[in-house]
């Protein structure tokens, strides 16, 4: 909604899925080496873009007991 909001507003916004870029490690941190290459790719692709957003939750945490 907000990226669709911006892109009429002629603001060069777009939404990208954390799911492409994002994942854990085995001991559910995040994966700084794989989120780096991933998303370096990802931004390459859309270069020039004012804005990028993406979901603020992107992976499950895995309950304490």
């Amino acid at each position: 909604m907000v990226v669709n909001y911006l892109q009429e507003q002629g603001v060069n916004a777009i939404l990208l899925s954390a799911l492409d870029f994002m994942r854990t490690d085995k001991n559910a941190e995040p994966d700084s080496s794989y989120i780096k290459q991933k998303l370096t790719a990802i931004m390459k692709e859309n270069e020039g873009r004012q804005i990028y957003i993406t979901q603020a939750s992107s992976a499950e945490t895995p309950m304490v007991k």
